[in-house]
């Protein structure tokens, strides 16, 4: 009878055992697959700011490429502008010292 009382004990502790072991399997578990999914979470929190931040910089580079463009549009048409000016005032002063030469000649 002792000995029955004891394999009884024995297996009911061997039973509580396994559920707890269950229990904590089941606990380790879910601890693990809230871990993953957090760090999911954050790799992909990281990949989203490394796309935004690639974007703004891909913005700033494209405006930065306009405005040196725009200012080298401008710079040459203003050396244009330039040029032709001197090349006016290149043929005015010819033809007014051209003038003032043929004013000054002596008629006979």
């Amino acid at each position: 009878m002792i000995s029955n009382h004891y394999a009884q004990e024995t297996s009911q502790i061997a039973e509580q055992q396994a559920a707890a072991n269950i229990v904590a399997a089941k606990a380790n578990r879910d601890l693990a697959a809230g871990a993953v999914e957090c760090g999911y979470r954050q790799q992909v929190q990281g990949v989203n700011s490394a796309y935004q931040l690639n974007l703004e910089a891909n913005q700033l580079n494209l405006a930065g490429a306009l405005k040196a463009a725009e200012v080298v549009q401008l710079s040459g048409l203003k050396a244009v502008k330039l040029e032709q000016m001197s090349q006016i005032v290149t043929t005015l002063s010819r033809d007014i010292a051209r003038r003032a030469e043929q004013a000054l000649t002596l008629r006979y």
